[in-house]
């Protein structure tokens, strides 16, 4: 899948659009945040990656490390 293809399918997509979500975020949980150490941080991102990789099919993943690898100019 080109890169073209992964944009359409992921950031133009309509059905993407409406089943989208957001969130608020307060300054004071931004306060907390800061608060955290530097390992607490990277442990939370270990663990977000592993749920994220453990519910993708192969299909997602090839086009999660397209996009990663994708460079704009």
């Amino acid at each position: 899948m080109t890169m073209n293809a992964i944009q359409q399918k992921y950031f133009t997509n309509e059905k993407h659009l409406q089943v989208g979500y957001f969130f608020t975020v307060t300054d004071e949980q931004m306060l907390e945040h800061r608060k955290r150490s530097i390992k607490d941080i990277f442990m939370w991102l270990e663990s977000a990656n592993s749920f994220i990789h453990s519910i993708q099919t192969p299909e997602e993943r090839q086009d999660s490390i397209r996009a990663k690898n994708f460079v704009h100019r």
